[in-house]
């Protein structure tokens, strides 16, 4: 095997930190109080229904939010794209549950910097998408991460954040999706600091970006 040169090896963010949220009007459901984003995808869920193993999750944290708290639910699709449509899913629980606390952001409607204003005024959020999860990170939203691929558990590794806060959806045990919306509710303003700590340096690293590329090529 051929050994690698790691010396010329860099690992920044990704490029998705640095993008603005771009301030837009908010759907009614932020003025009747806090907000719970979710960014749901078949990729994560296993289908467009919740009629799979993790759907079954996404049911009882719902049915918790509903049943034991006064917070709104807003779904968020964040991929729009035929075949990995998230509006299918959004629209599907929708029409399960047909309760008024519960609405679907009409995203096409929005570009991402808007968007990412939206997640960034949620009182926290759940993500599927790395791009959405991004965006509560890069704006100091609380939010848990239901990703299953490397870059979205490095992410999380990378800003040091809580293991409570990522759930692989390949690989779960029961109710802990749940459980871990419970510890993040109870634990919004610690994890809203850590993040107004952290993200300031994370980012930076990205504007070093074009210099420390040159000093390479240079030496």
């Amino acid at each position: 095997l051929m050994s690698l040169n790691l010396k010329n090896v860099l690992l920044f963010p990704d490029p998705a930190f640095v993008l603005l949220p771009e301030e837009c009007s908010l759907p009614i459901l932020f003025k009747n109080g806090n907000v719970i984003g979710i960014n749901l995808s078949n990729y994560v869920v296993g289908g467009d229904n919740l009629n799979t193993e993790f759907g079954l999750e996404v049911r009882k944290l719902i049915d918790y939010i509903i049943s034991n708290t006064d917070l709104n639910i807003l779904l968020i699709p964040h991929v729009l794209w035929k075949g990995q449509d998230d509006r299918l899913i959004s629209h599907e629980i929708i029409s399960m549950y047909k309760n008024d606390r519960i609405a679907v952001l009409e995203s096409e409607r929005y570009n991402y910097e808007q968007i990412r204003y939206v997640i960034s005024k949620c009182h926290l959020f759940i993500g599927a998408r790395t791009h959405a999860i991004i965006s509560a990170y890069a704006t100091c939203t609380p939010a848990i991460a239901l990703g299953y691929s490397v870059k979205a558990k490095g992410i999380a590794k990378d800003l040091l954040l809580d293991e409570n806060l990522i759930i692989d959806s390949r690989n779960f045990r029961r109710k802990q999706l749940l459980e871990s919306f419970v510890y993040t509710l109870a634990h919004v303003e610690d994890i809203k600091l850590h993040l107004e700590l952290t993200i300031p340096s994370y980012v930076k690293k990205m504007k070093n970006l074009k210099k420390e590329v040159f000093e390479i090529l240079n030496k």
